[in-house]
């Protein structure tokens, strides 16, 4: 008798739990949870990344979305994008040279003959300018004065080694040609350059980059110039690069301005994400590009203005719905 009632007592709980989670889930909302590839924490794309998701977030947590964003410390670009295409990611910060890349198959190794149709853009964000930083008593003052150094070219996976080999090449050069060749990040290749383990360092990042602006401040440095030259052949058939100046006194010691290249950084996504989850996530960053200027010095160079500046792969259609809304012209591309 006793074991008949507690099987009914039994019952009654699950019964009445079952009813409940029902409740629960037919009132609630479904939670989506978002992952944003970034970079190293020494770099910009991670810090960057944590406050676009937090905007995400704020904004559209309580919205019927009901979204919450989180970054996650990546190797860069590359890295970003085969997370997204491998579906461990459903945002990417990463540089539009990579992403074009990555759409097209061609030219870098991890996507080359194997073009990735699905990639999408939200919207370029800001500038990122190519550092070249040497130790200023290592006699290196031109790319070509790289050859015979120890020079890092960024991590594995990222943009920076992307934009670090095109460069070696349009000086006619390759790896080889440095007596040591590392693959480090920017926290990495800054203490290998103070340890003296290292000669020199690439990295592409905002101006002025926290990384390099602690490695000037323990080590006198220089910025190396990357001259007409090899700008003139990084940009041929790679119009996404564009020429710029480092000012003078962005970083101790460095007194005159200094050649650069730049390209930008692009918030990229997959097609398979819905119009509606897209326009609002766009809609949360563009709309207020106040928050992300008070937050952090990249963002002051975020407006959806320049989103569309510099576009190398196909707009979202929820990213293009926003932009149309703002009466602005979204390029086409197929």
């Amino acid at each position: 008798m006793r074991t008949m009632k507690k099987v009914i007592v039994l019952l009654a709980i699950m019964a009445f739990t079952l009813t409940a989670i029902g409740s629960v889930a037919y009132a609630g909302k479904a939670k989506v949870f978002l992952t944003m590839g970034t970079g190293g924490i020494a770099g910009t794309y991670y810090p960057f990344g944590g406050i676009v998701c937090s905007l995400i977030t704020k904004k559209l947590k309580d919205s019927d979305l009901a979204v919450s964003a989180a970054a996650q410390s990546t190797g860069g670009s590359v890295d970003n994008i085969n997370l997204i295409m491998r579906g461990q990611a459903e945002l990417a910060l990463a540089q539009n040279d990579v992403a074009f890349m990555a759409y097209n198959g061609v030219i870098h190794k991890a996507f080359e003959g194997k073009p990735w149709k699905k990639i999408r853009a939200i919207g370029n964000t800001y500038p990122e300018v190519v550092h070249i930083a040497a130790l200023a008593s290592s006699g290196i003052k031109t790319v070509y004065d790289l050859k015979g150094k120890r020079v890092s070219v960024g991590d594995l996976g990222s943009g920076v080694e992307v934009t670090a080999s095109d460069i070696v090449k349009a000086a006619g050069m390759t790896y080889k040609d440095f007596s040591k060749t590392e693959h480090l990040g920017v926290a990495e290749s800054a203490a290998h350059i103070k340890d003296g383990q290292l000669d020199a360092m690439f990295m592409t990042s905002r101006v002025p980059t926290p990384g390099i602006q602690d490695l000037a401040s323990i080590k006198k440095i220089r910025l190396v110039t990357i001259g007409d030259d090899i700008a003139a052949k990084m940009q041929d058939g790679k119009p996404w690069y564009a020429k710029t100046t480092i000012p003078a006194g962005t970083y101790k010691g460095v007194d005159k301005d200094v050649p650069a290249m730049a390209i930008l950084a692009m918030l990229c996504t997959s097609s398979d994400l819905s119009e509606e989850l897209v326009y609002g996530i766009t809609k949360s960053i563009f709309d207020n590009t106040d928050y992300l200027a008070k937050s952090h010095a990249a963002g002051k160079a975020v407006s959806a203005e320049n989103a569309l500046k510099g576009m190398t792969i196909p707009l979202h259609r929820g990213a293009a719905k926003y932009f149309k809304e703002k009466g602005l012209k979204v390029p086409e591309m197929k």
